[in-house]
């Protein structure tokens, strides 16, 4: 079966056609052969316009390990990454090429060899069945804990949670505890240096960053608002799941000056060992805001980026690891409290659910407001798009499909939406704000704790924060839930009660997050003259 394949750019659509026939053989699917195709598109004509040969021949090998599919492209000659961001933003058409691989950037490496330049794409990889096996774990240790609670002496049980369920369990969650510091302090440093890339790419970028951030402070208001609305006071049922060694109540006597004054650490060591997480996300910041304003700060971009990176897969590699922590935390919970207090999560289900209406609401009223168009005929299109990012729960694999939505359905320019929908994907969380607003007041409530002003101002600037500084890495979601919970005193490893829904809930936030995005596109192309009202509002007839 032929591995090696040449592209030229004379029989391009042709070679890239004979590649992903044979991708289409092995385990990949739909989404990764789209994936994948725009990622070998935008590097080609990326080479092609940057090396002096005007057809340069690119050599693919495809590469199969078990379920792992993975592709280089081989580039002889004068070296050029494109991976790198264009020296200005002159070119429309290179920038936009820039952007969409930076997009995906986790899938993509770059390594000179040999005078080769060679850049490899993951295309598959095993254990892509999180969520499937998340929730076959998860009913399978409600069984398993039923079977004990009910047919096991009181003893028996006692002996298999200390020395068995208990160890394991605490076992995980130091582990993730272990990832908090690093995760977040490389994620927000590596994300205020690509903010500055995208500075670099004009005004376009700058009005998008303040667009998206504008929206999500609007977003963070709303549904922090609302979670406190539908967790209106102690949940005992909830209260029921934590664990024995978590149900000591935290102390709330916050003082927001403080906050304020203790955000600054007293040697820069400590920000590092996530004892403070608001001092980690203030160091992070603060050294952003250095490299980007030192004339000798590209030196360290690679090394922050590649260090932002190992930390993503080493936390990609312990999320590997959840459907058996969720069989644990199933099998403890069920013993501990049965079966029926797990409908109480239903509560944070619906909390979700209902943020993405609101959120779709605070979008229409915003496009109605600003780019004139029909707030119904929007909620229609959106919602049925919506549908797309719900079914991937995840917005990165949603590109190639809201490129499409935006230009086919929508009425906005190709080259706009090209350019605002990979970027506003690292701004535009409002998905993950609505998880973190939902399940932090919900695990408050659980608590008891007393919601005093300082308790909100905290909790809104943690929500906030760590919105924008979510990994784009499956259950990065917890991670971020963990420093929030350090943040305002309630114990990181309560988050076990939320991680056994947590497939449930990144389907309604990656839907949530998606709405946000293309409404800053459409604001934008509103702004930039980029947007065809009447092909909105004609293709709004169509459907």
């Amino acid at each position: 079966m032929k591995n090696t394949f040449t592209i030229h750019a004379a029989s391009f659509e042709e070679d890239i056609n004979r590649i992903e026939d044979r991708l289409s053989q092995t385990k990949a699917d739909k989404k990764d052969l789209t994936r994948t195709r725009l990622i070998l598109e935008e590097g080609f004509f990326r080479l092609k316009d940057h090396l002096s040969d005007d057809d340069p021949e690119v050599t693919v090998n495809i590469r199969q390990r078990f379920e792992n599919v993975t592709l280089q492209m081989i580039i002889c000659g004068a070296e050029y990454n494109p991976l790198i961001p264009p020296a200005s933003d002159e070119n429309e058409e290179d920038t936009y090429r820039y952007t969409i691989l930076s997009a995906y950037s986790r899938y993509i490496g770059y390594q000179r060899k040999n005078e080769r330049g060679i850049m490899t794409v993951s295309v598959h990889e095993a254990g892509s069945h999180t969520i499937r096996n998340t929730f076959v774990c998860m009913v399978a240790g409600i069984i398993v804990g039923l079977i004990l609670k009910n047919f096991v002496t009181a003893d028996h049980i006692k002996s298999f949670q200390d020395g068995l369920i208990i160890p394991l369990r605490t076992i995980f969650l130091t582990l993730l505890q272990m990832m908090v510091a690093p995760v977040v302090f490389f994620s927000i440093l590596s994300g205020m240096i690509s903010m500055s890339d995208k500075n670099n790419l004009g005004k376009r970028g700058i009005k998008l960053i303040g667009i998206s951030l504008t929206m999500i402070l609007c977003i963070t208001v709303l549904l922090l608002s609302t979670a406190f609305l539908i967790f209106r006071s102690e949940n005992s049922a909830i209260s029921a799941l934590l664990s024995s060694d978590l149900l000591e109540k935290p102390v709330s006597n916050f003082s927001f000056m403080d906050m304020l004054v203790a955000i600054i650490p007293v040697d820069i060591i400590d920000p590092f060992t996530g004892s403070d997480i608001l001092q980690t996300l203030f160091l992070a910041v603060f050294l952003g805001i250095i490299i980007n304003h030192w004339p000798q700060g590209a030196r360290i971009v690679d090394t922050v980026q590649f260090i932002n990176k190992f930390f993503m897969r080493v936390l990609s590699v312990i999320v590997k690891l959840v459907p058996a922590f969720v069989f644990i935390s199933m099998i403890n919970m069920t013993i501990n409290t049965g079966a029926e207090s797990f409908l109480a999560l239903g509560e944070l289900v619906a909390g979700n659910a209902l943020g993405y209406v609101i959120v779709l609401i605070f979008a229409s009223i915003v496009v109605m407001l600003f780019v004139h168009v029909s707030p119904l005929k929007y909620i229609k299109k959106v919602s049925g798009y919506s549908v797309i990012p719900f079914s991937l729960s995840s917005s990165n694999a949603a590109i190639p499909f809201t490129l499409d939505f935006c230009n086919e359905e929508m009425g906005i320019d190709s080259k706009l939406s090209m350019f605002s929908i990979p970027i506003g994907i690292q701004f535009n969380k409002a998905g993950a704000c609505c998880f973190l607003c939902m399940a932090s007041v919900m695990t408050i409530r659980a608590y008891g704790m007393s919601v005093t002003f300082d308790l909100i101002a905290k909790l809104f600037f943690a929500i906030f924060v760590m919105s924008m500084a979510k990994p784009s890495v499956p259950a990065a979601g917890i991670v971020c839930l963990s420093s929030v919970f350090q943040a305002i005193g309630v114990p990181p490893e309560a988050v076990e009660i939320v991680l056994c829904i947590t497939p449930i809930l990144n389907m309604f936030n990656t839907a949530t997050g998606a709405t946000a995005n293309l409404t800053s596109t459409t604001l934008l192309a509103n702004w930039e003259n980029c947007f065809n009202r009447s092909a909105f509002n004609s293709k709004a007839q169509e459907h």
